[in-house]
């Protein structure tokens, strides 16, 4: 299979919380951020999430369980949903809600699947929307030539299949497009809910502290979880 893999070739590349029925929501208080340092965001400490975002249950979930996000990252976030039945479309009222309560000017997601750390930024505030479009953003970038030939054989052999059946899914993608970050996902597309890491378990913490290892950005970093897409 390794010579099917692609040539590498780089190519150009605020509201209070509004939560559906039945979902807590803590007060949000609108503010104006500094960001001239935008890595450590000042007197704001242990922000809660919107209740949207919080991971289901179980993965297997992530087309049901409590209401959240339905979000294929492969798709413009104009795609994104809400999980009622049939899910609803999501509407500016939540789209425009701040991510976080208090509002923060920056946040930072990590996900084990990818090597790239997220980085979402609004002086007003980080909003839902603004999280799902700096997922979707970041990872439509070809990788580098180095973190391509980082990766082992058998896990480019992965992202090769990924990348071919996400030319033939995806609109407007191409073969002739390459190899793009968010290839690197395989079948775990869908947003399954972001979380703050669990630090009493060894492994997460391990890696949280790897690619995080300042403890006060780490203040501000979550974890991205991730579940297959609906088959197509």
């Amino acid at each position: 299979m390794s010579n099917s893999r692609p040539r590498f070739v780089p190519v150009p590349s605020p509201t209070v919380f509004a939560t559906p029925s039945g979902l807590p929501s803590p007060r949000a208080t609108p503010a104006v951020f500094d960001l001239n340092h935008p890595d450590v965001p000042p007197d704001e400490e242990n922000p809660v999430l919107h209740a949207l975002f919080l991971p289901p249950v179980k993965p297997e979930q992530v087309i049901t369980g409590p209401p959240h996000v339905l979000y294929d990252v492969r798709y413009g976030p104009s795609k994104s949903y809400i999980s009622f039945v049939p899910p609803t479309k999501l509407t500016p009222e939540f789209a425009d809600s701040f991510a976080t309560n208090p509002p923060i000017p920056v946040m930072r997601l990590l996900c084990r699947y990818i090597p790239w750390t997220i980085i979402v930024k609004n002086r007003s505030g980080v909003t839902i929307m603004d999280v799902l479009k700096a997922i979707h953003e970041q990872l439509q970038p070809p990788p580098t030539e180095g973190e391509w030939w980082s990766q082992p054989g058998e896990r480019l052999d992965v992202i090769t299949s990924t990348w071919k059946r996400n030319a033939k899914q995806v609109e407007g993608r191409e073969l002739m497009d390459g190899v793009k970050r968010v290839d690197w996902l395989g079948e775990m597309t869908m947003i399954a809910g972001i979380r703050k890491p669990r630090m009493d378990d060894e492994k997460e913490k391990k890696f949280v502290l790897r690619r995080v290892p300042d403890p006060q950005i780490r203040a501000f970093t979550w974890l991205l979880e991730m579940g297959p897409a609906a088959k197509e």
